[in-house]
């Protein structure tokens, strides 16, 4: 099978259901984003120190993959399906943060490699965050999928934290 088509060289694609769009719709920007989180957080899957935090990145993966083919289907389901998913992340958020230490102000991103990664991931995490918000003015995402993403922004900030902890690397506290 070839992994080209042409189909796309004038500036279209196919949605799930084969509609034919622009690629630079809201739509594609939504799943087009979580498609780059998902990459990055490969990258901070193959850094972590952690073999429980890698699990959980492999989870995250696999749950961004599923919210990025519900994005790319124009007619989905609008369904709360997905709370578990992010009652599991609240839970590993509140697992990884018991170990740490209290907090004492907001950190500039950087530390470890793994560290650095993750605030990476979190900032394309927002960014998908927004993206998504833009296209569910249009079409009504599913409400768990807005709060997976702003929860998942949460665990990969508590994961920078985390693996600078495990590696002995002191936050950076932003000075005003």
């Amino acid at each position: 099978m070839a992994v080209y088509t042409k189909t796309g060289d004038n500036g279209t694609t196919s949605l799930v259901g084969g509609k034919r769009v622009s690629k630079c719709c809201v739509r594609l920007d939504a799943y087009g984003t979580v498609d780059e989180l998902n990459s990055n957080m490969g990258l901070l899957h193959s850094l972590c120190v952690d073999e429980t935090a890698r699990n959980v990145i492999v989870d995250c993966q696999n749950v961004l993959f599923d919210i990025g083919a519900r994005l790319a289907t124009e007619d989905g389901d609008v369904d709360n399906e997905g709370e578990p998913l992010v009652q599991a992340l609240e839970r590993s958020i509140d697992e990884f943060q018991r170990v740490l230490p209290p907090w004492r102000g907001f950190t500039l991103p950087g530390g470890v490699q793994s560290a650095a990664q993750a605030h990476v991931c979190r900032t394309v995490c927002r960014r998908a965050e927004r993206c998504i918000l833009l296209l569910n003015r249009e079409k009504e995402v599913s409400p768990w999928i807005l709060k997976y993403i702003n929860r998942l922004s949460d665990l990969l900030y508590v994961l920078a934290l985390r693996e600078n902890w495990l590696q002995g690397r002191e936050e950076i506290i932003w000075r005003k």
